[in-house]
């Protein structure tokens, strides 16, 4: 009781409301000792807040009972908080010791070591600098789930695992930290070239085991970008830039690592002036919306389809999807294309409703940093309510990085969706790393056979097999089926004989825009049982 302060007041109405307005009193327990008994009073003393009111005659043992009860409870109301912030400065402590204890996370020690290394190298022949920029993968999303605190310890987890690797090598290596999730690696200078590679494989090996933080079991993913002085540059900031266009890259091209070369430089400046060009291409209404029919496979009808985006740019002609997507992605207006897709799709959906094909139903992609923005959800439910769009009649398509790498958070996002009464698809089944797990622990309707498996079947046993065992899972799990880029007849053939639903691809059409694709809706109109 000692350790806290409280006050007993014997007051009137405008003293006891100073008090509750000062924010360093508010939280401070406060009871009337009043001559006032009535019911009135204790009503009003009551509602401006009174924790007690107790009116004379008292006994003194009654107020230090009151006062007993009221410490009590502040102490249990606070007793959650002291918790957590027992559990921050744990959480703190290892950033201290690191920070503390590593000067070589400074980066101006290591441009220091840069310096030395490359005058020594300039007096030896064969031998380069390496620079490892490391880029730990899908921070942005880290953070979104788990919390800035926890994104930040993991990023010193990975240096003490990255630390650990060298140790055991007896190599030398400064570290520093570039940016917010960003780690630069000078090494020790070498006329070994293929060794650089060797160390590398041996640093993503240690980022295999998952990471513990926090009561959280998180996979990590991470690029490398690598330049060697003195080669790629005799300055830490070239070095620096160089091996930043080579992470670029690696990220871009979906590879680990990436080694810069003078020819990276032109592709770059062509990413960044796609990425300049996306910022503004919404509002220009530069982009276009294709549709391609996805047809029943027993009646030849067209059940729905799916939504493709497609950008002529006036600048630089058509850029496909496979190029720019990623860069919005990794710039962040894919969020802005996102939800303009979603209308757009969504809004053409209900007018071909309108029009007669009331089972219609529109497929859009959504990218896997969508399902990580919190206001995805409330997106989507505004779109439906404008574009008047009946939410069964909505199927968003997820590739399987989209809820493998975070799979608390992704399903915390399907499961609102699928309140919502939204169909769920998964996308490109069995080229990833999805296992079958991961079809019973999320809300799926449909799996979505990727054409890599299809323009093999015919020739290739394995891929035969592939579609066939994924037909047989889908209809034990209860879900459908949609095969893509289908081609040739005997294709479609094998596919309704293995049980598919609903069949996609140039067999049928090409996507198209929504004019072109207005026969296909008609009542009448049909691609017949068999082609």
């Amino acid at each position: 009781v000692a350790t806290y302060t409280l006050r007993a007041f014997i007051t009137s109405r405008p003293t006891f409301q100073t008090s509750s307005e000062d924010a360093s009193t508010d939280s401070i327990p406060f009871i009337f000792l009043t001559a006032k008994a009535s019911l009135e009073n204790l009503r009003r003393g009551m509602n401006l807040g009174a924790d007690d009111y107790i009116t004379k005659p008292f006994k003194f043992e009654d107020v230090l009972a009151s006062i007993e009860t009221r410490l009590k409870r502040q102490q249990s109301l606070s007793l959650p908080y002291q918790k957590e912030l027992k559990k921050l400065e744990e959480l703190l402590e290892p950033h201290s010791q690191i920070d503390a204890s590593n000067s070589s996370l400074i980066e101006s020690d290591i441009q220091q070591q840069f310096d030395a290394q490359i005058r020594t190298i300039k007096r030896a022949q064969k031998m380069v600098v390496p620079l490892l920029l490391f880029e730990l993968g899908h921070y942005l999303e880290i953070i979104s789930s788990y919390g800035h605190t926890t994104a930040y310890g993991l990023l010193t987890r990975v240096v003490l695992r990255f630390k650990q690797v060298f140790k055991a090598q007896a190599s030398e290596v400064s570290m520093s930290q570039i940016g917010s999730h960003h780690l630069a690696l000078l090494l020790a200078s070498t006329d070994q070239v293929n060794g650089i590679t060797n160390i590398i494989h041996d640093l993503f090996a240690t980022l295999e085991e998952a990471f513990t933080f926090n009561q959280q079991t998180i996979k990590l993913q991470g690029h490398f970008g690598v330049a060697l002085a003195a080669q790629d540059g005799e300055s830490w900031s070239i070095l620096l830039n160089n091996a930043e266009i080579a992470l670029q890259h690696a990220l871009q091209e979906k590879q680990r690592f990436k080694y810069y070369s003078t020819s990276l430089q032109k592709q770059l400046s062509r990413r960044y002036q796609i990425e300049n060009l996306l910022y503004s291409a919404v509002k220009k209404q530069e982009f276009e919306l294709y549709f391609q029919p996805q047809v029943n496979i027993e009646t030849g009808r067209v059940v729905g389809a799916e939504a493709l985006l497609r950008w002529p740019n006036s600048t630089l002609g058509f850029i496909s999807p496979v190029e720019f997507i990623p860069i919005a992605e990794s710039s962040g207006s894919i969020h802005e294309i996102g939800v303009w897709v979603l209308y757009q799709a969504c809004q053409q959906a209900q007018t071909w409703r309108l029009e007669g094909a009331t089972d219609f139903r529109v497929a859009v992609n959504i990218s896997p940093i969508q399902i990580f923005k919190s206001q995805l959800v409330e997106q989507i439910k505004t779109v439906l309510e404008e574009t008047h769009l009946p939410p069964h009649c909505l199927e968003l398509e997820l590739t399987e990085s989209a809820f493998v790498h975070y799979p608390d958070a992704a399903r915390h996002t399907m499961d609102q969706l699928k309140e919502l009464g939204i169909q769920l698809s998964i996308d490109d089944f069995g080229t990833g790393y999805a296992g079958l797990s991961y079809l019973q622990s999320f809300p799926f309707d449909t799996l979505k056979i990727d054409r890599c498996f299809i323009h093999k079947i015919m020739e290739d046993v394995d891929s035969l097999a592939i579609v066939e065992t994924i037909a047989k899972l889908a209809q034990k799990l209860e879900l459908d089926v949609i095969a893509e880029g289908v081609e040739h007849v005997e294709e479609l053939a094998i596919l309704q004989q293995y049980g598919c639903d609903t069949v996609q691809g140039y067999l049928f059409s090409a996507p198209c825009n929504a004019e072109e694709f207005q026969p296909f809706i008609q009542p009448d109109f049909s691609f017949g049982s068999s082609i």
